[in-house]
């Protein structure tokens, strides 16, 4: 297995953390990870057998040849493969919204496609990513087109330094904590989660009153 990592261009770095990607070398069998709630929002660009998943209830899922996990309640089970080439970025916390217009709830715990996400520009991009020969073009490509999505509308800063305490110290958080450090009331966190497009919903803001945290 080849894997390879790359830090993104200026524009991106306060959004995004990471590109990543692995590439199966000789017909090697790998046994891919079972992803786990917490993990953050991460984009998938395959250029060549997508990821099957395991479903409870029927025959494996075959992901899309691009598409987001952003795994937030239940593991996700990826099966084996012995195809594996693909290109991974890996989103800050709080920092998926800067790029979509889909809510949070419509993303966690599934697989959208770059169609899904972003219509047909979307589609388009995955399959130019697919056709790439050099992984160099591919990396232009995925990068070119997230600084050119990337919400010039002002941000929420104060959300956002909330949702990086949030995935920081997620076990000991509590909401005193977390309001006294950002200066606002839960209700009005609240608030602020509900109206950012690609928004996290009240899932990442709402009061655990048994383990006296914010859930994650």
């Amino acid at each position: 297995m080849r894997a390879f990592q790359f830090l993104p261009i200026d524009g991106l770095a306060p959004y995004v953390d990471r590109i990543w990607g692995w590439e199966t070398v000789g017909g090697e069998r790998v046994d891919l990870p079972v992803l786990l709630p917490g993990t953050g929002a991460e984009l998938y660009f395959h250029y060549r057998t997508p990821f099957r998943r395991s479903v409870s209830d029927g025959a494996p899922e075959t992901c899309s040849v691009a598409h987001l996990f952003y795994i937030r309640r239940r593991p996700l089970a990826l099966l084996p493969s012995d195809d594996v080439g693909f290109v991974a970025v890996r989103f800050r916390a709080g920092m998926i919204h800067r790029f979509v217009d889909m809510p949070g709830r419509d993303m966690m715990d599934r697989a959208p496609s770059a169609e899904d996400l972003w219509g047909a520009a979307g589609q388009e991009l995955a399959w130019r990513v697919a056709g790439a020969e050099a992984l160099s073009t591919r990396l232009r490509l995925i990068q070119r087109f997230l600084a050119e999505r990337l919400s010039r509308a002002a941000p929420d800063i104060v959300f956002e330094r909330a949702m990086g305490m949030l995935y920081g110290d997620p076990a000991n958080l509590a909401i005193d904590r977390l309001t006294d450090c950002i200066g606002l009331g839960r209700r009005q966190l609240e608030r602020r989660s509900l109206a950012l497009p690609g928004r996290h919903q009240s899932r990442f803001v709402v009061w655990d009153a048994s383990r006296r945290r914010f859930a994650p």
